[in-house]
């Protein structure tokens, strides 16, 4: 019996805690009648699929798992009572947004055609973020690497007199926060 994990792959990092897992249990005695796949997370048995259909792509779907680091493995059983088990994955859940705090400029006038924006991106786990600053609206800078808890300067060329406001967007593994 051979079992094959198909995804998320290795080190996956997710977003929202609700994953499905994918697999393809592989058997010359069938699963069609009595064969069952069941899915293991951190070295417990979390959910069953009966039946599952061999040689082709199966899923099975957890919802709600939380934050931190996790194990998953597959263990089969094929119609003749023959175990198989899967090669062991991790993958963490992080369901905890970045922060962003915006350091200059504040309320302030400014007399020159350029602005020197600074900012700070924290985040529980990421080392880095991407991030972009707006202003009124329109991407002034973009795909800034920020360093997480150290604060980022990025000039922006282009200004005219007027009002203008700012806020900053940041990305880790696909969770996004805005600040103004």
């Amino acid at each position: 019996m051979r079992i094959t994990l198909i995804s998320p792959d290795n080190n996956h990092l997710d977003g929202d805690g609700n994953i499905t897992f994918y697999y393809v249990p592989e058997s010359l005695n069938d699963f069609n009648t009595t064969g069952t796949c069941e899915l293991y997370l951190d070295g417990s048995s979390n959910k069953t699929a009966v039946r599952p259909t061999n040689g082709y792509t199966n899923n099975i779907t957890i919802d709600n798992i939380g934050q931190g680091s996790h194990t998953w493995y597959l263990n089969c059983s094929d119609n003749a009572g023959i175990y198989g088990v899967s090669e062991t994955r991790s993958f963490l859940v992080d369901l905890i947004d970045p922060s962003v705090d915006l350091n200059y400029p504040l309320a302030e006038t400014i007399g020159l055609s350029y602005v020197n924006f600074n900012f700070t991106a924290t985040d529980n786990i990421a080392s880095y973020l991407m991030c972009n600053i707006t202003v009124n609206e329109t991407i002034s800078a973009y795909n800034i690497n920020a360093t997480n808890g150290s604060a980022t300067n990025r000039t922006v060329y282009g200004f005219n007199d007027g009002s203008y406001y700012w806020n900053v967007t940041c990305v880790d593994y696909g969770r996004r926060v805005n600040t103004r």
